[in-house]
């Protein structure tokens, strides 16, 4: 309730400032054109590239898998009958095949250790980035269901 209220103290501040400016936009218009006009050339923002995009869906893939519940998301009962874990819903052995395959965890990491690691976001993020990148991995076959969802990644 809270939240609601905020938005939408924050909507009516923004619409007043929208009337504030489209008002003194509307007056010196007059003015505005009267001088040289400016052309505009489209340039595409460096935030809008490859990297901001696959950003973006590597967020939206982390809450189709999660749900957003971080290291609190656990299904017991992945479509293979074994559990899943954590930000993107993996399995222990894919996390550190894939982790061991990037030069990202030992070869000799234990079990113990590899759950330790998939609590760490920006090292499962890493190992998605990757995968991702990975012209071997077919990620229809590691994410299924949200895939079917989000779609592919972006290319660049």
């Amino acid at each position: 309730m809270v939240l609601w209220l905020l938005l939408w103290g924050l909507t009516l501040y923004a619409d007043e400032d929208k009337q504030s400016i489209n008002s003194e936009a509307n007056a010196s218009q007059t003015s505005v054109k009267s001088q040289v006009e400016c052309p505009v050339q489209y340039v595409q923002s460096p935030f809008i590239g490859f990297s901001h995009r696959l950003e973006v869906w590597l967020s939206v893939l982390e809450w189709c898998e999660s749900g957003g519940k971080g290291v609190k998301a656990v299904n017991p009962k992945d479509k293979d009958g074994t559990p899943s874990y954590y930000f993107f819903q993996f399995k222990p052995s894919t996390f550190k095949a894939y982790g061991i395959k990037y030069n990202l965890l030992k070869e000799s990491i234990s079990d113990e250790e590899v759950f330790k690691c998939m609590e760490n976001y920006e090292l499962t993020k890493q190992i998605v980035r990757l995968m991702v990148q990975d012209k071997q991995v077919n990620l229809s076959n590691e994410f299924p269901a949200c895939l079917r969802k989000i779609g592919n990644p972006p290319v660049e």
